[in-house]
């Protein structure tokens, strides 16, 4: 069976070093506080705040490179948005006017009107059905004799082909 987590608490990241901190000087006051600490453990205590000196200066370098990746990339799509809306500025000068009428086009239309044909819809109530389009008994009598006839020839050729 498989668990599945939708989600889970984390802290934030001020407060997990505050608490890593106050681990970390706990620590070492446990260490200077012991009196049969050797002289190794002590230089190892100052290497650890020295690396968390480090650490530090690291997250505090890491911070502001992660703030200016972020400014990049704020300058790049304001760069962007206004290099779009100059683009779209020049569209809108070279659209053509509402009431331009193009001359080929026009004579396409012109046309198109004087050669359209009469095309009536067959939802109208003038509609006529054209006389070769009507379907009435005797065309629906021979339609049926005819696929039975073709339906008695199928079944001919199949009895034919059994062994």
């Amino acid at each position: 069976m498989d668990l599945l987590v939708s989600t889970f608490r984390t802290m934030e990241l001020p407060q997990l070093r505050e608490i890593n901190e106050t681990n970390m000087d706990h620590f070492v006051q446990m260490q200077q506080k012991a009196p049969s600490a050797a002289a190794d453990r002590g230089n190892s205590i100052s290497r650890e705040s020295e690396g968390r000196k480090s650490i530090r200066k690291h997250s505090n370098t890491a911070r502001q490179s992660f703030a200016n990746q972020a400014a990049l990339k704020l300058e790049a799509k304001k760069a962007e948005r206004s290099s779009r809306m100059s683009l779209y500025k020049e569209l809108l000068k070279s659209k053509p006017d509402n009431k331009y009428e193009d001359a080929k086009d026009a004579a396409a239309i012109n046309y198109a009107q004087n050669n359209m044909g009469d095309y009536k819809l067959k939802t109208s109530q003038d509609y006529i059905v054209p006389e070769n389009e009507r379907i009435d008994t005797d065309k629906k009598k021979r339609q049926i004799n005819l696929l039975s006839e073709g339906i008695h020839m199928l079944k001919e050729v199949l009895y034919l082909n059994l062994p």
